[in-house]
């Protein structure tokens, strides 16, 4: 016999309370009347029913606060939110966090979809494990909602290194109604939300695929790619306002961003700066990053591993010459002592962890 757990846990926490909890959406909209239609229907069709619908309308100037409107004449668990102005993404995730009454929170966007029982599973997965925040692997699709891939989310010890955390989550309505969104950090706010507070609370990771992310013409994944990536100045004061949190120094600074900006580089300060940086790294883990269930050895060493092949492997002779003229060294011996070094980071971390 097949038993829905899922089911099973729902009503036993029914039965305690003599209630569902309830569950707020925020969907913050701007100009977004193409799929706006299909993010509100995923809503709708949840398989979990007791939930609230906060549509924060940016100033669209196209049709979405009428299709908004529509909706909210045929479901009153729907709600609209007006900004005065244009104000941007992390400002209205903030308004529509204030007005929320629910217990707990997620957020979508207008132009991606909750597969039926998203609500059901994450709030199942955060009671049975009695977690503040769970999230989950996603979908990609395209313009027209079909399949691209599956999208694995990664640890949150990954953090430091990128947003692996991805847009399938719920948490409990005190993380984002004591913290907020900076509204300095428009395009990379829910990366610094993330990395700012998932570390002092407790988080679970759920290998299901609940969410649609579609990428199209006129997303923002798109609009990064086609920009180049990260803008320099949003990643550099993103890990300055950090500092504050983790307590690094300005070497762990430079390279967390260089990280983010230029793989090549940061490999090469990784090279020439190992020792500070293995210590600052292994230093913040210990101290901060205190709620994960991955935290061994090999979640913290991976990302090195990988900068260092890297740059064992840079086939670009300008960047072998400025690596290479400090040591006065053959371009075969620097390979060896890169694989010599690669193993000395290994057994220095792995004494630490002992």
């Amino acid at each position: 016999m097949t038993v829905n757990k899922n089911k099973h846990t729902i009503e036993f926490y029914n039965n305690k309370v003599n209630t569902f909890p309830l569950i707020s959406i925020i969907l913050p909209v701007f100009n977004g009347e193409e799929y706006l239609s299909q993010a509100i229907d995923s809503c709708l069709n949840q398989s979990f029913k007791n939930w609230e619908l906060v549509i924060v309308n940016d100033c669209s100037t196209d049709q979405s606060l009428k299709i908004a409107k529509y909706y909210q004449t045929i479901d009153k668990r729907i709600k609209i939110v007006e900004n005065e102005t244009n104000k941007k993404l992390p400002y209205s995730l903030n308004a529509g966090f204030e007005v929320a009454h629910g217990e707990y929170i997620t957020w979508t966007s207008d132009d991606n979809l909750l597969k039926p029982n998203f609500l059901e599973t994450l709030l199942n997965k955060l009671i049975q494990t009695k977690a503040d925040f769970v999230f989950s692997n996603y979908d990609i699709v395209d313009h027209d909602g079909d399949h691209i891939k599956k999208q694995p989310v990664g640890i949150v010890e990954e953090l430091l290194f990128q947003n692996v955390i991805g847009p399938s989550f719920l948490g409990r309505a005190s993380l984002f109604k004591k913290n907020t969104y900076d509204i300095d950090l428009f395009r990379i706010e829910d990366y610094a939300f993330w990395l700012t507070n998932l570390p002092f609370i407790r988080q679970y990771r759920v290998e299901e695929n609940l969410y649609k992310y579609r990428v199209h013409g006129s997303s923002l994944t798109t609009e990064i790619s086609a920009s180049g990536g990260f803008r320099r100045d949003l990643i550099e004061r993103m890990f300055t306002k950090l500092q504050i949190n983790f307590g690094y120094d300005e070497i762990t600074k430079r390279f967390l961003v260089l990280n983010h900006l230029n793989k090549k580089e940061a490999s090469v300060y990784l090279f020439e700066n190992q020792k500070i940086l293995i210590a600052s790294i292994v230093k913040i883990h210990q101290n901060y990053f205190q709620f994960g269930a991955d935290t061994t050895f090999n979640a913290h060493i991976k990302h090195y591993e990988k900068l260092l092949d890297l740059l064992a492997t840079i086939k670009s002779l300008k960047v072998s010459f400025n690596i290479v003229k400090g040591y006065k060294l053959s371009g075969q011996t620097l390979i060896w002592l890169l694989i010599y070094t690669l193993k000395r980071i290994k057994r220095l971390v792995v004494k630490i962890y002992k």
